[in-house]
């Protein structure tokens, strides 16, 4: 109970940097002109859109226009009123996101350490036959571990929970898993399912959910997620359905890097693929993905769910730093010891493009050498949960 109270003291402590950075005109001005930093997207929807007279941001699905209008934001007239009841809800979120990473450590090592040492990796860790190697692979599987590094006290967490709307999907994610260690597998697609209806990302996880569930489920878990995204969706497809399709379209097909300022490499191929970017980068993460899935279907949940978001920060063409808030979970419940030199790699540089973004994208130079660091850092973070992934699959096999 002490370590859950210092978890939850240690996350809102993390918070209050990026709350104080935003939350009034003046401040987030100061920084503005000091280092060039954006004032953040829900800045963006207060001014830009509630302010000019929209009940919602049109570029985001049904999820969060329906949550736009069960709080009446387009009453709100103050920008402070209005950030601080998103922070307190956004807070909640990543509150419940640290407890639920925090149980399925627990829940993972109390189950594994009561099965075979040949169907555990992390009781086979814990064994006392257990190589060295195998210990260090392993360490972080053991409650807590990682916790504060990879998600507590990374530069994303600290920098970006206040950006967007990004943690309530992520609370639904980590719920998924949590609900996959319960053994409710179709609780744990239902809520991939309601966060798909806030922001498209976890229909990205499904298959992996899928594909860790018996066979014999896997039409229904399918057919389930479907039924709660076209039901959830479809009161607002009836209403106007070029609004309801409008986000969906705008992502393919309008919002890709067009240049060296979008911060990706896609902005190369611009010139020759134009508006098809967006599926050239679907394609390449749909190759990537079939070959991730039969490489590593055996693994654990979490080391498979942790290389697919890996491979999409790596292909999309889009490369939002807040994206980065999705990898670290994962990082934190991997069950192999996570470098600390690709992650900062990934980090820093994800957390100065944001400080200093529109100083940045007028020394391109050294914006493209930034990102380039964290595509180098994805990389690598993807080869070691690979290399990691089969050594302990081998390791198992082999008891």
């Amino acid at each position: 109970m002490k370590k859950i109270f210092l978890l939850v003291f240690a996350t809102i402590g993390a918070l209050v940097p990026g709350y104080l950075m935003r939350i009034n005109q003046d401040v987030y001005m100061w920084f503005f002109n000091t280092f060039k930093t954006y004032p953040g997207d829900l800045w963006n929807f207060f001014a830009n859109y509630l302010d000019k007279g929209l009940h919602y941001p049109p570029e985001y699905p049904a999820g969060l226009r329906w949550f736009y209008e069960v709080m009446g934001f387009w009453k709100y007239h103050d920008y402070t009123w209005f950030f601080t009841v998103n922070v307190l809800i956004l807070t909640a979120f990543a509150l419940g996101t640290t407890i639920l990473i925090y149980k399925i450590l627990l829940l993972r090592q109390t189950k594994e350490t009561a099965e075979s040492p040949r169907d555990s990796q992390t009781a086979l860790a814990l064994s006392p036959k257990a190589s060295p190697e195998t210990r260090r692979q392993t360490g972080g599987a053991l409650p807590g571990a990682g916790l504060f590094w990879f998600w507590v006290l990374a530069p994303s967490f600290i920098v970006y929970s206040f950006i967007n709307y990004d943690l309530p999907v992520i609370f639904l994610i980590v719920l998924a898993v949590y609900l996959y260690h319960r053994n409710s597998i179709y609780g744990a697609v239902a809520s991939l399912a309601l966060g798909m209806v806030v922001k498209v990302f976890p229909v990205f996880l499904l298959p992996v959910f899928i594909l860790k569930s018996p066979k014999k489920h896997w039409p229904w878990l399918a057919l389930l997620f479907g039924a709660i995204v076209v039901g959830l969706n479809l009161p607002y497809a009836l209403e106007n359905f070029d609004s309801w399709l409008f986000p969906y379209t705008w992502q393919i097909g309008q919002n890709v890097s067009r240049d060296p300022t979008a911060g990706t490499y896609w902005w190369i191929f611009f010139p020759w693929l134009k508006n098809h970017l967006g599926w050239t980068s679907l394609g390449l993460f749909s190759v990537l993905y079939l070959f991730t899935g039969l490489q590593l279907r055996q693994t654990r949940l979490e080391n498979l769910c942790l290389a697919v978001i890996l491979i999409f920060l790596a292909t999309d063409r889009i490369y939002s730093p807040q994206y980065n808030l999705y990898l670290l979970p994962f990082l934190a419940m991997a069950d192999y010891r996570v470098k600390k030199g690709p992650f900062y790699l990934l980090e820093i540089p994800n957390a100065i493009h944001i400080l200093a973004l529109f100083w940045l994208k007028s020394h391109l130079v050294l914006f493209q050498s930034l990102i380039a660091g964290k595509y180098i850092a994805i990389v690598w973070l993807y080869v070691e949960n690979y290399r990691n992934s089969r050594s302990l699959l081998k390791n198992i096999e082999l008891r």
